[in-house]
């Protein structure tokens, strides 16, 4: 049953009401309407305890760096963070592709992608390659950073991937935009 607002509170007159969906009806009332009031929700102090946990630009900005020049997808991002929880184990695609319940084949590519700086191919087993976390001295410190700042603000990193992807968009389109007008000069 859809909850309605009453417009109106004389008993025994119709009484108009109005439905979230914007129906109207009319009801003849044998007692007052009593309207529940709303709690007053003081959005201030939501903001500013959420602000207390947010972090701070400078915190933010090697973040951002380190996911545009490492990291460029979901995939990526969650087969790392993975890999960094465990960095004494060795995994296969298979295993990582079950734990994360994502498709073999985009672990796969996180996988290559991933394994040029910060995870080493440990070998071959029976299920195919091996790999471990294996990041330089230099950015494991960044990959810790990261990965607490996933565990606690996980949308502003989704968010800061999203950015990254559209920048390369962005600059992939005009790369070949400029690269259109250089051939067209050529062949005059």
């Amino acid at each position: 049953m859809a909850k309605a607002r009453a417009r109106g509170d004389n008993v025994g007159r119709a009484t108009a009401l109005v439905t979230p969906a914007g129906d109207r009806a009319s009801v003849r009332c044998a007692a007052p309407i009593q309207l529940a009031a709303q709690p007053a929700i003081d959005l201030t102090s939501n903001y500013i305890e959420y602000k207390k946990n947010d972090l701070t630009n400078e915190d933010t900005e090697p973040l951002r760096a380190f996911l545009r020049e490492h990291v460029s997808s979901f995939e990526e991002l969650e087969t790392l963070l993975h890999l960094a929880r465990a960095p004494e184990r060795s995994w296969t695609s298979l295993d990582i592709a079950t734990s994360l319940k994502l498709p073999q084949e985009a672990i796969e590519g996180a996988l290559g992608t991933l394994s040029e700086r910060l995870i080493a191919r440990d070998g071959s087993g029976a299920a195919g390659p091996t790999y471990r976390y294996a990041a330089c001295s230099e950015l494991k410190p960044q990959v810790e950073h990261l990965r607490r700042a996933y565990d606690e603000q996980r949308l502003m990193i989704m968010q800061f991937l999203s950015s990254n992807a559209l920048e390369r968009v962005r600059s992939s389109a005009a790369r070949h935009l400029a690269d259109a007008f250089r051939l067209e000069r050529r062949r005059k």
